[in-house]
């Protein structure tokens, strides 16, 4: 390893001590490292790794053969998974140019797999155009994720502006603070969708730029049918909402809300919300909720854990589409 760092080492024209140039060496040793470390961990998430193994294969070479499969052209943006695909067709909320689906898929829906046979019949009364592909062309087309042999080429979900009306008729508003993670955002939805929840709000400037087909696959399908909407900041959204009676609620944990110059959270379990109108602010798991938004909020709140040995370690939070899901049912069961 530090003989590969040392021929980047050489393009230094001069080294004061032996001492630097063992320091630029740890650097791009520690680089060299984290690039490595990097390519590991995406074995998680890209199912390349997994059928070059079972191909026995190389990577590389596996992906350059992957590379000559011969895909159809797309108009807008893959979709891909079962449910995805199945809320997609029936949200009707983008334009859907065509199903692609493997042949298994087609022999499924043949022996009552429901789904199946569902995703079809939709795609044809709506007039869309099914086109079979085998597994190497989903592959390439869905870029090695799990597809379950449907994806669908369709024009992007867009961001809703939060109306008065929404905001009139609205209880319940998780806001998401630099929540940028398609898995925890799709997480996220999901739950909102299963308890009802009126939508999910972000800043333009704190979140992703677009909605994703990630997040989609992460929600199980119901971002195809859960309003997401965006606002130009925190303090303009305040301000509107504070004038129909909403309440601000924040969530950290103690350790970093005493950090921020703040008092400790109230426990979730002995919280009484005084408004059936409020807004959950989530924020993203290294850095927590801005600073500024906390400073703002009517209270913090934490969910304890019964767990001694949280104290002593670095994991004292739960991940952020955990959190939301236990936020929202205590907030809908004390209704």
């Amino acid at each position: 390893m530090y003989s590969s760092c040392l021929s980047k080492w050489r393009k230094f024209h001069r080294v004061e001590s032996r001492r630097t140039a063992v320091d630029l060496l740890k650097v791009y040793a520690e680089k060299f490292v984290r690039r490595r470390t990097l390519n590991d961990d995406y074995r998680g998430y890209n199912s390349a790794f997994q059928k070059a193994l079972n191909a026995g294969v190389d990577i590389n070479a596996y992906c350059k053969r992957s590379r000559s499969v011969m895909v159809p052209k797309v108009r807008g943006e893959i979709v891909y998974g079962t449910y995805p695909v199945f809320e997609a067709l029936k949200a009707n909320r983008r334009r859907i140019y065509k199903l692609f689906a493997k042949a298994s898929v087609r022999g499924r829906a043949k022996q009552d797999d429901i789904i199946a046979e569902k995703i079809l019949r939709l795609a044809n009364d709506n007039g869309v155009d099914i086109k079979t592909l085998n597994a190497d062309q989903l592959d390439v087309l869905t870029e090695y994720q799990l597809h379950n042999g449907l994806c669908i080429d369709a024009s992007p979900l867009a961001y809703e502006e939060l109306c008065d009306n929404d905001i009139v008729k609205g209880k319940i508003f998780p806001y998401l603070d630099n929540v940028l993670d398609p898995g925890n955002i799709g997480a996220i939805i999901r739950s909102c969708f299963y308890f009802g929840i009126d939508g999910v709000i972000l800043a333009r400037d704190q979140g992703p730029k677009t909605l994703t087909s990630a997040m989609s696959k992460a929600s199980a399908g119901a971002l195809e049918r859960f309003p997401v909407y965006t606002v130009e900041d925190f303090p303009s959204l305040r301000k509107r909402l504070r004038n129909v009676g909403f309440k601000f609620i924040a969530t950290s944990d103690e350790n970093s809300a005493i950090t921020k110059g703040y008092q400790s959270p109230i426990r979730l379990p002995d919280f009484r919300p005084i408004s059936d109108k409020v807004v959950i602010f989530l924020g993203d798991e290294r850095r927590g909720i801005a600073t500024d938004i906390l400073g703002q909020c009517d209270y913090i709140v934490q969910i304890p854990t019964p767990s001694m040995e949280c104290a002593d370690c670095s994991i004292r939070s739960l991940n952020v589409s955990v959190s939301a899901a236990i936020l929202l049912y205590h907030f809908l069961a004390k209704k």
